[in-house]
C-alpha cells in the first residue's frame, strides 16, 4: 500500500486500512509504534483512530534509530526493490507488492518465512504447521536476549 503524502489524515487512513482487518474493533487497543514524524506526533491521541481500538505509540526520542525493527524491514524492502528493478525511480503498487510477496516468503532464522508464521500453514504445499504463537515470540525474545546481553 502506497500513501499519497505524509498528512496526518493520508497516515491516519494508512494505519486504518492496514490495521483494521488484523485486529478485533471490539478487542483490546492495540499499540503502533512509529517514528516520530510530524503527521504521526498529531495521531498520539487521536479520536479517529481510539474509536476502532488503534493508538500511535511514537518511538524512542533519545535513540537515533527510533524503531530498529520496523527500520531493518524497511532497508530489507529497500534491497529487495532494487534486486527487483535495479534502475526503479518510482516504487509502484505492482513493485510494492512483489517485493513485499518476495520477503514475506524468505525462509527465515526459526526455519519458516513471514508468511508461515502469520498463517501456520507451508507457503508451498499449503499443509498446516504445528506452530504455537506463544514459542515463536518466546524463542525471538530468547534470541534477541542471547544477541544484546548488556542492553537488558
Amino acid at each position: 500500500m502506497l500513501i499519497e503524502d505524509e498528512k496526518h489524515q493520508s497516515l491516519r487512513d494508512g494505519l486504518l486500512q492496514l490495521c483494521v482487518n488484523l485486529h478485533p474493533l471490539d478487542g483490546p487497543m492495540a499499540v503502533i509504534r512509529t517514528d516520530p514524524a510530524p503527521g504521526f506526533k498529531s495521531l498520539v491521541n487521536d479520536v479517529t483512530l481510539a474509536k476502532y481500538r488503534l493508538s500511535v505509540e511514537l518511538g524512542r526520542a533519545k535513540t537515533v534509530n527510533k524503531n530498529p525493527v520496523a527500520e531493518k524491514a524497511i532497508q530489507e524492502l529497500e534491497t529487495g526493490i532494487l534486486r527487483q528493478d535495479p534502475l526503479c525511480r518510482a516504487v509502484t503498487p505492482i513493485i510494492l507488492s512483489l517485493a513485499t510477496a518476495r520477503l514475506n516468503t524468505r525462509i527465515r532464522k526459526r526455519g519458516m518465512s513471514a508468511r508461515e508464521m502469520l498463517f501456520q500453514r507451508d507457503q508451498f504445499y499449503n499443509r498446516q504447521i504445528p506452530v504455537e504463537d506463544q514459542s515463536l515470540l518466546m524463542q525471538q525474545h530468547d534470541d534477541r536476549n542471547k544477541n544484546h546481553p548488556y542492553s537488558r
